[in-house]
């Protein structure tokens, strides 16, 4: 995975390579080593049900989707082909986090048109980390995030794992 090659998508919806996934996951963690802000990492594997691939188009459409459920300062980049990542920083408390991915969650879950007027249905899996509990470096909580979507993609589509949690859940 290489962070220089993320496309982000920020909130007010300008969609920039100047910004990498990784360097606004590094810059959350320092903010937490430095002023104790809660965060997390979202990783969402998409399907898009009658589409065989997804091209950047599509990604920066359901990005663009997804913002809605977002907050300022929030971030949706395009990690690898189909699997999109989520920056939540600057959380009150974890519990904001549930609240955050309900909402994106259910945005994922209703199909949704597209600027040329076609209606596209997503199918997902979801793995998320939270920092500070499942971990405070950038490679721990990318860890615990794959491992979470890895949980998900089998357990079931339209699911989240979530790190911290999932263990309670099953």
């Amino acid at each position: 995975m290489n962070g220089g090659g993320a496309r982000v998508l920020r909130f007010d919806g300008e969609l920039t390579g100047a910004d990498s996934f990784l360097d606004t996951l590094d810059d959350a963690c320092a903010t937490y080593r430095r002023d104790r802000a809660v965060a997390a990492i979202l990783l969402i594997d998409l399907h898009v049900l009658g589409v065989s691939s997804i091209d950047t188009d599509l990604h920066s459409e359901i990005a663009r989707h997804l913002r809605r459920s977002l907050r300022q300062g929030d971030i949706v980049s395009l990690i690898e082909p189909a699997l999109l990542g989520c920056v939540l920083r600057d959380l009150l408390a974890t519990a904001e986090i549930d609240i955050i991915a309900e909402r994106i969650f259910a945005r994922l879950g209703q199909p949704f048109a597209m600027r040329g007027g076609d209606s596209i249905a997503v199918s997902f899996s979801a793995g998320i980390a939270r920092l500070p509990e499942d971990g405070q470096t950038v490679r721990v909580l990318l860890g615990k995030a794959r491992n979470a979507l890895a949980g998900a993609r089998t357990a079931d589509r339209r699911r989240a794992g979530v790190t911290s949690i999932v263990d309670a859940a099953e």
